[in-house]
């Protein structure tokens, strides 16, 4: 669902910002990743949708810019913001920041469908302290922030802080379904339970079936009743004609 933001604005002015509320947003820390953040509208922002998937390899460019574009497209993007994080160290942060391809191509992608680029950001990782580069201007770097800014803590999944996971796997370990032999011993165990009285355990399920039950004189039946056959009229009997001499 779209979350409306106070005012033509981003999630934060700050890139740095940006990148230190991914993990919480993600509820994991992600690694080799591009991060794709969405935005709809025209006078007022709303953010609409924060998605991630892993770095392709190079031949594979092409098929993820028509997806992301694709995807941008559905979501009736306005504007996006490209978060790159991993790939090797950039030597030259002006020059050589990694998928450097990638984000063009991307970039020339969203234009050419009218969406606009608000930020495209490189950084080895989300942690704390890590440099962070922008694609599009070689003087615009900072450091990630320890903390994330106000408004993206507030739009963060879990209403109480919350630790991300350390990685994908973690948080997909935690999603996953629990072990057969689990699953099993619930099962024994919900075979054990005695019967369930509705009357005695769901009084309130009890009244609304009686409250939506119909009087006890009052039946209600979805074949119609049949109509009485009705012999028909018996046609008139002329009286003999009279005998003639």
């Amino acid at each position: 669902m779209t979350s409306p933001l106070p005012g033509p604005s981003l999630l934060s002015d700050d890139p740095g910002g940006l990148i230190a509320a991914i993990p919480a947003l993600l509820r994991f820390v992600p690694a080799d990743s591009l991060v794709l953040i969405t935005y709809t509208g025209a006078q007022t922002l709303g953010l609409e949708a924060v998605l991630r998937m892993d770095l392709p390899d190079p031949p594979h460019v092409p098929d993820v810019v028509d997806q992301l574009r694709m995807v941008a497209h559905n979501h009736e993007a306005s504007v996006v913001e490209l978060i790159i994080l991993g790939g090797r160290r950039a030597s030259d942060p002006a020059t050589d920041l990694p998928h450097r391809p990638l984000v063009d191509a991307l970039a020339e992608s969203f234009d050419q469908g009218g969406i606009l680029v608000a930020h495209s950001i490189w950084a080895a990782d989300p942690h704390p302290g890590t440099p962070w580069h922008c694609y599009a201007d070689p003087v615009c770097t900072g450091h990630i922030p320890a903390t994330p800014p106000p408004l993206l803590t507030a739009l963060t999944p879990s209403p109480t802080p919350t630790t991300p996971f350390a990685d994908r796997a973690a948080f997909s370990a935690h999603l996953s379904a629990d072990p057969p032999e689990s699953l099993a011993h619930r099962a024994t165990l919900l075979t054990t339970l005695p019967p369930v009285n509705p009357d005695h355990d769901f009084p309130f399920l009890r009244t609304t079936i009686d409250a939506l039950a119909p009087p006890p004189n009052q039946t209600h039946s979805l074949t119609p009743a049949p109509t009485p056959c009705t012999p028909a009229p018996s046609p008139p009997t002329e009286a003999p004609a009279p005998p003639t001499d």
